[in-house]
C-alpha cells in the first residue's frame, strides 16, 4: 500500500461508501453508477492498495479519505427551485459517460429537459473535478462572445496582445474542472473551436454541452435524451411524464385525481416533453386534466408562419399557442415585450421595458408569468427572471406579430444605453462593477447590434462608447476595440465617428500594436476633418506620428519619415490654438525632428514638456517626459534618466487606469523605468519595479513582456533559475501570440542565453541566442540599436567567461569608447554601457598593450552606471594586480546584488576564492576558465 498510486475522487466516494458497509447496488444507486461500474471499481481498488477482500477496504476508508480535500464547487449551476423528477437512467448514462470521456453532449429536441439533466449531472459527478467548474448558459450568446462567456464564468479576465482563448487555456491548464456548455446548438461552430482547444491543451478538463446537434469533435460521446416516458418502466406505478405533470400540477393546486388516465392521455399528447408538461401543469388547478386535454385537442398542429418548422416541435409549439390563449392581455404584452432579453433580467429592467415604468405592474406581471411557468426566477446572487428558450422565441413571435417590436426595442437600447453608463461611472469611481457587467453584458451587446436604425444612432453611439470602455476595463482588448470601430459605423456625424474611432486606436496603442493604433488615427484624422473638428483632426495627425516614433516596435512596416513628416506639416495646417493640442504637436516635433525612430531632439523635448504642464494633463505630462528621458539617453545620461524615469514612476496614481490612453502611459511606465533602472545599473530597482508590475492589473495588458522584464533583470542579477523558468514562459507567451515582432523583447532573451550559457550549457545559450533573434522581425541583432548593446555585450561576457578573450575582444570592437567619445557615436541605446565596460575588460584579459589607454577612455561610463562602474574597478584590479581595486569592485557588486558578478570577483582575491566558489556553486553557475 506504501507505493499505490493516489485514489481518485471517484475512488475515494467508493471507499467512503464501502466504509459505510453498503452494497454495490446501494453504491450505485448513491453515486449515479451502474452496478458493473461499481464493481469495476472495487476491483481496482483491492490491486491498488493491495487488501485482500471488502473488508479490508472498508477498514482502510476513513485513513484514505480523511485526507482528500473537498472539490470546488461548479460555478453558475442554475437554481434548483422545482424537484427533479424520473431521468434515473439518463443521470447515470451521463455520469458514466464523463468517467470515460472527456466530451460528452447531451443530444435531444428543445424543451425536452436537457438544461436540468446538465445541471443535475453537474451536481452528480462535481465531487470528481478538484478545481470545480462552470456552468455556461449560451442561448444569450451569439458567436463572437462564446469565449468571453466561458472565460467570464471561471473569472478569467483579457490581456492585450494575447488571445482571451489563449488566458483562457493558460487558466484551465493545470486544473481539473468541468465546463458545461448548456443549448449550444446555434454555436456548434465557435463552441467545436473552443472544445477542441481546451480539450487538446488542458489534459484535465471534460466538457459536458447540451445541444440539438452534435458538437463533431473526435471522441465525442453522445448521451440521448428523450422525451419522458409515458409507460411505466420497471415496474413503477406511474410513467415519469405523468409523475412530472402530477407534481407540478399539486404545486399549482390541482386537486389528486381518483384516475391516471386523463393525465396519461394528456402526457401522450404532448410527446412526453417536459417543458410542455410544466407548462400544461401550470393551469391544471383551474381546468384539471380533462379540461386541459380538451384544450388541447384542437392545438396540436404547427403555428402558421412559425420559425420552428421541424417535425419533433409541432406539439410543443402547440403548447405554447395554446398556453398564450389562455393568458390575459396584459400577461401576453409583458410576455412578448420580455422577448426583447437576450439574457436574464431584473426588476428595474422589466420596469422600464415592458412595464411602462410602473414597477408594481412589473411585479405583478412577473408574478403571475411565474406561476405559468413561462418565467423561471432565479434567486441568487441577487433575483433576476429569464425565459425559457422556447418561450422566448415563441415571445419574439409575437413581438413581431404585434407591431410594437421597435418601440420596445428602443426601450431595451434605452435601458442598456443607461445601465452601461451607470456600470461606467461606477468603473471610473473604482467601484464594484464586473460582476453586474457579466450578467448583463449579452444584453448590451445585443441592444449595441440592433441599434443600426439612424433615428436611435445619439443613443447607440452612447451605449457603444460606454461598451467599449467597460470591455476594456474588463481587459476584453479585441472586444473594446470592436465596439469602438461598431460606435463608429453607428455615429451621425462624422466628427463623433473620429471621437470613437480615436478610442479604439488607443485600445490598440495600449497593448502596443502601433500598426493598429496608426491606421485607426489616420482614419479618425479623415472622419474629424468630414467633420469640421479642427482639434480633434490635428490631435489625431499629432498622435500618430507620436506612435510611430516613440513605439516603432509595435509595427511590422516602418514608417518613412517624410510620410510622418507629411501628417505633421498636415496636423499643423489645421490646427488650431487650443493648449492640449498644442502641447499634442510640440511632442511630435521632438520625437519627428531626427528622422531616426525613438529619438528626439532634447531642446523640442524640454518645450513639449512645459507646454504638457501648462496643459494640466498628466497622460500627456508622462509622455512629454518619456520624450526628455529619451533626449537625455540619446546623449548618454543614463543617470539623470533614470532619475525622471523615477519621476514618472511617482505620477501613476495620477493616472486613470480604466482609460485607454493612460494605460499606455502606465504600462510604458514600467517598462522604461526597468529599462533605465538596468541602463544605470541598479539592478535592485529594476528587479522591485518589474516583481511590483507583474501584480498590475494594467500590466496584464501585455503579460510577456512584463515577465521578459522580469526575465533581465533575474539575469543580471544572478538568479540564474529564476531567469530560465521565467524564460519559458516568456517564450510560450511569444508563440501563444502568434509570434509578433517584439524587438524590445530582445534583451530579455539574451538575458536568458546569459543565465544558460554562465552556467556551463553553450548549446542551450546558442538556442536562445537564436530566439533573440527570431523576435527581430528580419532586422540583425547584432547591429539594431535596440538589440546590439546588449547583445554584444552577452557575446563577450559568454568569451569572457569561457576564456576566449581575443574573440571576445574582437565581438565586443564596435562599443569601444575612445577618448572623450562615450555616447557621441551613433546609435547608442540603453544597454551599451555594458558592452563598452565589458570591452575594456576584455581588453585587460587579452593583454591588449593599450589595455590602459582603453580603461580611460571607458571611464565615463562607469560615472553613467554602477554595473559598469564595478567591472571597470575589476578590470583595473586584472591590470595592476592592486587588490584593493577588486576589493572595491567586489563592494560595488554586491551594492547592486550582481551575485555572479562578484563570486567571480571573489576568485581572484585569493583570501575569498573559497567564498566566491561558495557563490558560483549557490547559484549553479560554474567557475570561469582561466
Amino acid at each position: 500500500m506504501a507505493g499505490a498510486a493516489p485514489i481518485s475522487d471517484r475512488e475515494a466516494q467508493i471507499l467512503a461508501a464501502l466504509g459505510a458497509h453498503l452494497t454495490n447496488a446501494q453504491i450505485a444507486t448513491r453515486l449515479h453508477l451502474s452496478v458493473r461500474t461499481v464493481e469495476s471499481h472495487v476491483s481496482s481498488l483491492l490491486r491498488k492498495l493491495g487488501a485482500p477482500d471488502r473488508r479490508v477496504l472498508a477498514d482502510l476508508a476513513p485513513a484514505l479519505t480523511e485526507r482528500r480535500q473537498p472539490a470546488e464547487a461548479i460555478a453558475g449551476l442554475p437554481a434548483q427551485w422545482t424537484s427533479f423528477v424520473g431521468r434515473a437512467a439518463e443521470l447515470v448514462e451521463t455520469a458514466a459517460a464523463l468517467e470515460g470521456a472527456r466530451l460528452v453532449t447531451l443530444l435531444g429536441p428543445g424543451g425536452v429537459g436537457k438544461t436540468r439533466l446538465a445541471a443535475e449531472a453537474g451536481r452528480a459527478v462535481g465531487e470528481r473535478f478538484r478545481n470545480g467548474g462552470a456552468f455556461v448558459e449560451l442561448v444569450p450568446v451569439s458567436a463572437d462572445f462564446v469565449v468571453p462567456a466561458v472565460a467570464a464564468a471561471f473569472g478569467v479576465t483579457g490581456r492585450a496582445g494575447q488571445r482571451l482563448d489563449d488566458d483562457l487555456v493558460e487558466h484551465l491548464a493545470p486544473r481539473s474542472a468541468l465546463l458545461i456548455l448548456d443549448n449550444c446548438e446555434h454555436l456548434l461552430g465557435p463552441v467545436a473551436d473552443l472544445g477542441a482547444r481546451l480539450l487538446a491543451a488542458c489534459p484535465h478538463v471534460t466538457v459536458l454541452t447540451s445541444s440539438r446537434e452534435r458538437i463533431g469533435l473526435p471522441g465525442e460521446r453522445i448521451v440521448l435524451v428523450p422525451p419522458l416516458s409515458v409507460v411505466a418502466q420497471d415496474g413503477d406505478a406511474v410513467p415519469e411524464a405523468v409523475r412530472l405533470f402530477l407534481e407540478r400540477a399539486y404545486g399549482a393546486g390541482a386537486a389528486r385525481p381518483d384516475d391516471l388516465a386523463d393525465a396519461v392521455e394528456l402526457c401522450s399528447g404532448l410527446d412526453g416533453m417536459p417543458l410542455a408538461i410544466e407548462l400544461a401543469a401550470a393551469r391544471a388547478g383551474s381546468l384539471g386534466a380533462a379540461g386541459l386535454r380538451a384544450g388541447l385537442a384542437d392545438r396540436l398542429r404547427l403555428l402558421a408562419g412559425g420559425r420552428s418548422a421541424d417535425e419533433r416541435h409541432r406539439s410543443l409549439r402547440a403548447v405554447l399557442d395554446w398556453s398564450h390563449s389562455l393568458l390575459d392581455d396584459d400577461e401576453r404584452q409583458m410576455l412578448r415585450r420580455l422577448a426583447a432579453f437576450a439574457g436574464s433580467f431584473d426588476l428595474s429592467a422589466v420596469t422600464e421595458v415592458a412595464a411602462d415604468g410602473d414597477a408594481a405592474v412589473a411585479v405583478d406581471l412577473l408574478g403571475r408569468l411565474g406561476d405559468k411557468s413561462l418565467v423561471a426566477y432565479q434567486p441568487a446572487p441577487v433575483g433576476r427572471w429569464r425565459l425559457l428558450e422556447t418561450v422566448r422565441s415563441y415571445a419574439l413571435d409575437r413581438l413581431v406579430a404585434s407591431g410594437e417590436q421597435a418601440a420596445v426595442q428602443d426601450r431595451h437600447l434605452v435601458w442598456a444605453t443607461g445601465t452601461a453608463g451607470r456600470l461606467e461611472g461606477q468603473l471610473a469611481a473604482d467601484e464594484d462593477w464586473q460582476a453586474e457587467f457579466d450578467v448583463v453584458a449579452d444584453d448590451l451587446r445585443a441592444a449595441l447590434g440592433s441599434s443600426r436604425n439612424r433615428a436611435g444612432a445619439a443613443m447607440a453611439v452612447r451605449l457603444g462608447m460606454s461598451l467599449g470602455h467597460l470591455a476594456f476595463g474588463h481587459r476584453f482588448v479585441e472586444e473594446a476595440v470592436g465596439h469602438y470601430e461598431q460606435t463608429a459605423e453607428l455615429a451621425p456625424d462624422p466628427a463623433t465617428a473620429a471621437l470613437a474611432m480615436l478610442r479604439a486606436a488607443e485600445v490598440c496603442q495600449a497593448e502596443v500594436n502601433t500598426g493598429g493604433a496608426f491606421d485607426r488615427l489616420l482614419r479618425a484624422a479623415e472622419l474629424a476633418a468630414e467633420g469640421g473638428d479642427a482639434a480633434l483632426e490635428a490631435d489625431c495627425l499629432a498622435r500618430a506620428v507620436v506612435a510611430a516614433n516613440r513605439f516603432p516596435a509595435g509595427i511590422q512596416d516602418d514608417i518613412p519619415h517624410e510620410r510622418l513628416t507629411e501628417l505633421l506639416d498636415a496636423a499643423h495646417t489645421v490646427a488650431p490654438s487650443d493648449a492640449r493640442v498644442v502641447a499634442q504637436l510640440s511632442q511630435a516635433a521632438a520625437w519627428n525632428a531626427s528622422g531616426e525612430k525613438l529619438t528626439v531632439d532634447p531642446e523640442l523635448a524640454d518645450q513639449a514638456l512645459a507646454l504638457a504642464r501648462a496643459s494640466d494633463d498628466p497622460t500627456l505630462v508622462s509622455a512629454a517626459l518619456d520624450a526628455v528621458i529619451s533626449g537625455h539617453l540619446t546623449a548618454g545620461r543614463l543617470r539623470a534618466a533614470h532619475r525622471l524615469a523615477r519621476e514618472r514612476m511617482d505620477m501613476l496614481d495620477e493616472l486613470p487606469r480604466h482609460v485607454p490612453a493612460a494605460a499606455v502611459e502606465i504600462t510604458d511606465t514600467l517598462h522604461m523605468a526597468n529599462e533605465q533602472a538596468l541602463a544605470a545599473g541598479e539592478l535592485p530597482i529594476a528587479l522591485r519595479d518589474m516583481r511590483k508590475a507583474q501584480d498590475d492589473d494594467v500590466m496584464a495588458v501585455l503579460p510577456f513582456n512584463a515577465s521578459s522584464k522580469l526575465m533581465l533583470s533575474l539575469a543580471l542579477t544572478g538568479e540564474f533559475a529564476q531567469a530560465r523558468s521565467v524564460g519559458e514562459l516568456v517564450w510560450s507567451g511569444w508563440l501563444a501570440a502568434g509570434s509578433p515582432t517584439a524587438r524590445w523583447m530582445a534583451p530579455a532573451l539574451l538575458g536568458c542565453a546569459l543565465a544558460h550559457g554562465l552556467c556551463g550549457d553553450a548549446d542551450t545559450a546558442r538556442t536562445w541566442q537564436q530566439r533573440a533573434q527570431a523576435v527581430m522581425g528580419g532586422f540583425d541583432l547584432l547591429t539594431h540599436r535596440n538589440s546590439a548593446g546588449f547583445a554584444v555585450f552577452t557575446v563577450g561576457r559568454l568569451a569572457m567567461h569561457a576564456g576566449r578573450f581575443g574573440d571576445g575582444f574582437a565581438a565586443t570592437a564596435p562599443f569601444a569608447v575612445g577618448p572623450g567619445e562615450w555616447y557621441t557615436a551613433d546609435n547608442r541605446w540603453y544597454y551599451d554601457a555594458y558592452g563598452a565596460a565589458v570591452h575594456a575588460e576584455l581588453g585587460v584579459l587579452a593583454e591588449r598593450p593599450d589595455a590602459a589607454e582603453i580603461l580611460a577612455a571607458v571611464a565615463p561610463v562607469g560615472e553613467e552606471s554602477r554595473w559598469a562602474a564595478a567591472c571597470l574597478e575589476r578590470a583595473h584590479g586584472r591590470l595592476t594586480g592592486d587588490a584593493q581595486h577588486l576589493t572595491r569592485s567586489v563592494e560595488l557588486w554586491t551594492a547592486i546584488d550582481a551575485r555572479f558578478e562578484r563570486a567571480c570577483t571573489l576568485l581572484l582575491l585569493p583570501d575569498r576564492a573559497v567564498e566566491g566558489r561558495a557563490e558560483l556553486a549557490a547559484i549553479g553557475a560554474v567557475p570561469p576558465v582561466g
